[in-house]
């Protein structure tokens, strides 16, 4: 059997490096002669080991998503971003839940690699409101 190896795009390889904290793609870039994959397995077992967590963290973004909505239905305006809500949820969830191995790596990686993602997001969304209500005059200097 020949193997060969393909050329790794260096945007792929940052992002699957920062989400699993080391270089998965390895495993699925490695083909036989015919150009079948031979081990592309590795990835999706590591994948089948997350869902699990996020599934589970994907709840408690809806349940957070649909609080939000009756705070802004009942009070007129959202006092509490549902990010916030979600991060309140896990901690209370968690009070009372320890959840098992099945449910530690997608949980990890949402915990750190999501949020991360979700609070700069948040950031670049409160700065750029705070640019626009200033008006002009902040971007222009005057």
């Amino acid at each position: 059997m020949v193997t060969q190896f393909h050329e790794v795009n260096p945007i792929s390889h940052a992002i699957v490096t920062l989400s699993f904290k080391q270089p998965v793609y390895s495993s699925w870039r490695l083909h036989d002669s015919k150009g079948s994959s031979i081990a592309a397995h590795s990835l999706l077992d590591h994948l089948q080991r997350l869902l699990p967590g996020i599934l589970l963290c994907c709840v408690i973004t809806v349940a957070a998503t649909l609080i939000e909505i009756v705070e802004l239905h009942f009070a007129g305006q959202p006092y509490v971003e549902s990010l916030v809500i979600a991060i309140l949820l896990g901690v209370a969830i968690r009070v009372v839940w320890k959840p098992g191995p099945k449910w530690i790596p997608g949980i990890a990686f949402c915990a750190k690699f999501v949020l991360e993602c979700a609070i700069v997001m948040l950031g670049a969304l409160v700065s750029v409101a705070t640019i626009f209500s200033l008006g002009s005059g902040l971007i222009l200097g005057g």
